[in-house]
């Protein structure tokens, strides 16, 4: 559920509570962050690595994937879950699919 025309959000979250959620899970991908050093007035900072995660939501996904990229560096990916909705054996098999994916990507260049 996005915000955009919601008056009360409060009232929308509650108008939920037994109902299905929408989502089975959340995938968030910020793309790749270009981030140009900054000048000497604020120090020449250089950002080289980033994270950042979403937090699930009792109406909403109970598993969520969060991934950035900064350019010339890593790709970072963030796992969160609802302990108690989501098993952590079904956790543990997504991060390890993942983990293996990308590893053939890597050496398939």
């Amino acid at each position: 559920m996005g915000l955009v025309g919601v008056n009360d959000y409060s009232a929308a979250v509650k108008s939920r509570v037994g109902q299905p959620r929408d989502n089975s899970f959340g995938l968030t991908n910020l793309g790749v962050f270009k981030a140009a050093p900054t000048d000497e007035k604020y120090g020449g900072i250089i950002l080289d690595d980033m994270f950042f995660s979403q937090s699930c939501h009792a109406n909403g996904a109970a598993f969520q994937i969060c991934i950035v990229t900064v350019q010339d560096g890593d790709m970072n990916i963030v796992f969160n879950w609802q302990r108690g909705v989501v098993r952590r054996e079904e956790i543990d098999g997504v991060m390890s699919g993942v983990k293996d994916l990308m590893g053939q990507i890597a050496s398939s260049e």
